[in-house]
């Protein structure tokens, strides 16, 4: 089932209630922000339990610390792979995403969570341009550069003249916040 919660609502109980009569096995919430954190408190106020799964703009600590009071029992989310470096294959990837974790943990005294992976690989692939192409400023240049060179960042960037986006699904996981942290999620029961 499908339903839609009006973007101002700060409940979504008669919503959820609707799609329960079907009786899925979880529930996936594409909203973002306040309408998500709606979702979720609606979800605890109707002592729900199945998994509920989270769009990847809602895998931060900021949105785990807005919901605490309301944490499902199993809350999933789709995320880049990185936020779990055992997840990444890539040795050369995971051993710039434990890097940078390590170091702005040092920094910041924060964990890492999914906005500041998004955040280094912005920063990798326009440091890639400004350091290989040597017109920055002409975009057909900084196109061609970006469709012929793959950027190693948190994940592999990779571009191409069919495909301007940079990610793949494979680079795509289902996370599970457990213990604290995002991890690999468990299998749906």
């Amino acid at each position: 089932a499908l339903t839609r919660i009006d973007l101002h609502a700060n409940d979504a109980s008669i919503q959820l209630a609707g799609v329960m009569k079907s009786k899925p096995q979880a529930l996936y919430s594409s909203y973002s922000g306040a309408g998500a954190a709606a979702v979720v408190k609606s979800y605890a106020n109707l002592g729900l339990t199945i998994p509920l799964i989270i769009s990847n703009a809602n895998v931060t600590d900021a949105f785990v610390a807005v919901i605490k009071n309301d944490m499902p029992p199993r809350l999933l989310g789709l995320a880049l792979r990185s936020i779990v470096p055992s997840l990444v294959s890539n040795p050369r990837d995971r051993a710039r995403i434990e890097y940078f974790d390590k170091s702005y943990q040092a920094w910041k005294h924060q964990s890492v969570d999914q906005l500041n992976h998004l955040g280094l690989m912005l920063a990798d692939i326009a440091g890639a341009v400004f350091a290989h192409v040597d017109d920055p400023g002409n975009p057909q240049k900084v196109k061609t550069f970006l469709e012929h060179h793959p950027i190693h960042s948190v994940q592999t960037a990779h571009y191409s003249p069919e495909n301007h986006i940079a990610l793949k699904a494979a680079n795509i996981a289902v996370v599970e916040y457990k213990g604290g942290h995002w991890t690999k999620a468990d299998p749906l029961q």
